[in-house]
């Protein structure tokens, strides 16, 4: 695939994984402005290998079901937010290979 991630994948409020490893995928993920994804059950989300750019998206700090999330191989800059905390139930993050920077305590 190519292009961006169509935002209608992300009101499927019962979609519990998505996959888009290794596309050329590009531009925003969800608008910022999406309070719905908070209450989201995602559980696994893989982004890697695509042609994202700019900071992270911060509804990335929105997903409280989130276990997996992998965004690895792309062109993600800036921080790596404090909010990474928040989510409770992850159980692997994986960022490797973007111009990401800073630290987190868990």
């Amino acid at each position: 695939m190519e292009g961006q991630v169509p935002h209608v994948i992300f009101n499927m409020s019962s979609l519990k994984v998505i996959n888009f490893d290794g596309n050329k995928l590009s531009g925003l993920l969800f608008p910022d402005t999406d309070t719905s994804i908070s209450s989201h059950i995602l559980e696994v989300l893989y982004l890697s290998n695509n042609q994202f750019t700019g900071q992270l998206p911060s509804g990335f700090w929105k997903l409280k079901n989130i276990q997996r999330l992998e965004a690895s191989f792309n062109s993600f800059i800036g921080i790596i937010p404090s909010e990474v905390v928040n989510l409770t139930q992850l159980t692997h993050l994986y960022l490797g290979y973007n111009r990401l920077t800073g630290m987190f305590y868990i």
